[in-house]
């Protein structure tokens, strides 16, 4: 029987018809509704000529509506076809295939005529753009007759649902490799997301008889996330199939509308599958549901429907997205804030949510940012249990780090107040492929997936562990190598060798290999955290302005041409009266020029208030806020050896001793001095600006006006182990061993 990814390349080639005749981007335009359609005769085919007895009997009896009542009940199926053919039926009249396949696809029972019209452009197109080109070109008969072929066989008893979505998944992976941001999960991470999101509740879903238990993913796809999580339950832990339920919401027509007909033949209730933009127009709004599953695409955009969500944001916590909005360039916590408000209440069971993010929710956003306020909110609510990081090179269409986040309100006594973090994202992990697909290298075994859970479920700390025998990888798509005693062998399959036979053409001559060390300790695979843990204080450090000042020839052209200067002989006035002004305007520069020339003498000056009070003890007017301004301007220099520079340089009563005590009311902040500090909440606020920062700038004070909270969590700072690189003389060795490997060899074949 053959594979799901040998049946998935079969239909991909079927696609080398469609050469030159389609552009390869519309290609998934035939070969998906096709897909769909062989396996819709493929699963009715047993019902069919009961529809048609039925048909024939009652036709003419019964009404349109009660006809088709009783068509659907007798196909067993939730659909049915009324036309007289199927995909095999309608290759015995080849000259009218056109019209028979337009007659067999309005044959189709409304709800699959719905999901056809995703392939066809929408309903007011009707179904005729999914064959008409084909005939046109001469191709339908030649498409319709490779897939009835006996080569593709789609029943279910050959090809179970569970294989089904995986070629579903294969095929559009095909057709969207390369395009930016659109992740299709493979299947052993959803294996992984599924049983985390089931790690603990698993007496509760079993004790309670009858128990409806509702499974639901916002960007649902082909519907993997949801499909496996029933298979889980039912499979797994013998629930009863007719008590769970799926729901979804897909944005792609094609994508939903296979979806939806996969459910259909499923026996699942296809109206819980919905079409649309789960963020702007949510078909399940105001249900909740005990899980949630999702994986939204990487950098997914919002700019299209900003509007709406920034109007909702503006509702607070009354919409969905209250506690604040990621940058418009990515919408993961979007989706992860439109999930927490599908959460059930904790005293009725509460909510477990799996969701599949990159790096950028871990840490994107300073303190008062979107970002961190969201991941405030959720971890000062002691919703985030767990998160944990995979290996890379996990995804088909990208190769960066990726993380599976736990959020719950249901959380087991033992982790309250508390966040796992789980480092999956280790050697020891990295299984790779025999085969690559796309960008995906690596998979996670059972055993591996086993091990992460049985983690994740104890929420306690593992510490590093000594590894006898690790994993040395070889560059490119070639199965690990492993060691024993430190001296590597090749891969062995099973047979031979202690129960293995190396496998043929593999040279036990390995330069490009990272060889592994005996007893080299493991990096820590979970740490345990408090809430606060991951908050930090950001507080603004002010410095003080200080200036020299300097009168010369270039200064002062500065100051000649600066706006206030200028601004002296501005007037709003005409005739006479502007006259009057310009003159008194001319009065107040040639002033200011004589007050600074007296001041001269001081210079260089390093005390902004002496300069100053020279300046203005010389001028026949008070000396205003703009022309101080003016002065430090043009003549000031910033010098840290010169005075504070004081906010209200000219008033009486200055006290240093009191002005030190509280600079914040007193002196000029210099804004190129201003820095900030990210504090641990955990950490007293003024004993860490007494040790960390007076020592290293004496005159700094902290503006605690400007204090943000916030919260990021970085994997790299908790999980991070320097390794000192292996010795020299050892690396030279082992260079030494393999050229008299080498040379062995070489010898061997000129003998």
């Amino acid at each position: 029987m053959p594979s799901h990814t040998e049946i998935g390349e079969f239909i991909w080639r079927i696609a080398d018809h469609l050469r030159g005749d389609y552009e390869k981007a519309d290609n998934e335009d035939v070969i998906l509704p096709f897909t769909l359609l062989r396996r819709l005769d493929c699963v009715w085919e047993k019902a069919r000529e009961k529809i048609r007895e039925e048909e024939a009997q009652y036709s003419g009896k019964l009404n349109e509506e009660n006809l088709k009542k009783r068509l659907a009940k007798a196909s067993e199926v939730q659909f049915y076809n009324r036309s007289r053919f199927s995909l095999v039926e309608l290759l015995k009249d080849a000259n009218n295939i056109k019209e028979n396949f337009g007659d067999y696809l309005e044959g189709f029972s409304d709800n699959i005529k719905e999901i056809l019209y995703n392939f066809s452009g929408g309903k007011e197109k009707g179904l005729s753009p999914i064959y008409e080109t084909l005939a046109w070109k001469n191709l339908l008969y030649l498409i319709t007759k490779e897939f009835a072929s006996e080569s593709l066989d789609l029943h279910p008893d050959v090809v179970s649902n569970h294989d089904m979505g995986l070629i579903y998944e294969y095929l559009i992976r095909k057709f969207k490799e390369g395009a930016a941001g659109e992740q299709y999960t493979p299947r052993d991470v959803v294996r992984l997301l599924v049983q985390l999101v089931f790690a603990d509740v698993e007496d509760s879903l079993k004790t309670v008889s009858g128990k409806l238990v509702g499974i639901y993913d916002p960007a649902c796809g082909t519907g993997g996330m949801i499909t496996e999580a029933k298979e889980y339950l039912v499979n797994e832990w013998g629930l009863d199939a007719s008590n769970i339920s799926i729901y979804g919401q897909e944005l792609r027509e094609k994508t939903y509308a296979i979806c939806k007909a996969d459910a259909l033949m499923k026996g699942e209730n296809g109206d819980n599958i919905k079409l649309g933009n789960t963020l702007s127009d949510d078909q399940l709004k105001g249900r909740q549901f005990n899980f949630m599953l999702a994986n939204p695409e990487f950098g997914t955009d919002w700019r299209k429907i900003e509007d709406k969500i920034r109007t909702e944001a503006g509702w607070g916590f009354a919409g969905r997205f209250g506690a604040g909005l990621p940058d418009v360039g990515d919408a993961s916590f979007l989706f992860l804030q439109h999930m927490i408000g599908k959460m059930a209440p904790a005293d009725k069971g509460g909510s477990v949510i799996g969701i599949v993010f990159n790096g950028s929710p871990l840490f994107n956003g300073d303190a008062g940012s979107g970002w961190s306020d969201i991941r405030k909110w959720i971890i000062q609510n002691d919703w985030l249990d767990a998160i944990v990081a995979l290996p890379e090179d996990m995804f088909y269409n990208t190769n960066i780090a990726t993380y599976l986040w736990i959020v719950r309100n249901n959380k087991p006594e033992h982790r309250r107040g508390t966040i796992t973090l789980v480092n999956g994202n280790q050697d020891r992990f990295r299984t790779l492929m025999r085969r690559n697909l796309g960008k995906k290298r690596v998979e996670l075994t059972p055993a591996t997936i086993a091990e992460l859970v049985e983690v994740y479920r104890d929420g306690k700390p593992v510490p590093e562990l000594p590894q006898d025998n690790p994993p040395i990888i070889k560059a490119g798509n070639q199965t690990p190598y492993f060691t024993k005693g430190g001296n590597p062998t090749p891969p062995f399959t099973k047979g031979g060798q202690g129960g293995f036979t190396a496998l043929e053409g593999k040279s036990p001559l390995t330069p490009l290999l990272q060889r592994g060390e005996p007893n080299k300790p493991v990096p820590k695979l979970a740490q345990v955290f408090d809430l606060e843990d991951f908050g930090y204080t950001r507080v603004t450090v002010e410095r003080p302005l200080r200036l020299r000042f300097e009168i010369d020839p270039e200064h002062l052209a500065n100051f000649q041409r600066s706006s206030y200067f200028i601004g002296l002989l501005f007037t709003k006035k005409v005739g006479e009266k502007a006259e009057a002004d310009i003159a008194k305007g001319k009065e107040k520069q040639a002033a200011i020029l004589t007050a600074l020339d007296q001041a001269k003498a001081l210079c260089p000056c390093l005390d902004d208030r002496e300069f100053l009070h020279a300046v203005a003890k010389a001028l026949p007017f008070k000396m205003p806020g703009q022309l101080i301004a003016a002065v430090r301007s043009a003549f000031g220099e910033t010098d840290e050896t010169a005075a504070k520079v004081l906010l209200k340089p000219l008033e009486p009563g200055f006290n240093a001793v009191k002005a030190d005590a509280n600079p914040g009311d007193w002196y000029q902040t210099d804004s190129n001095l201003r820095d900030e500090e990210r504090i641990p909440l955990k950490t007293d606020i003024q004993a860490y600006f007494a040790e960390e920062v007076l020592p290293y700038a004496a005159d700094a004070w902290m503006d605690r006006s400007k204090d943000r909270i916030g919260y990021e969590i970085s994997f790299t700072k908790y999980f991070y182990e320097y390794r000192p690189p292996r010795a020299l003389k050892n690396i030279l060795t082992d260079l030494e061993a393999l050229d008299a490997e080498a040379e062995k060899l070489q010898a061997e074949l000129r003998a």
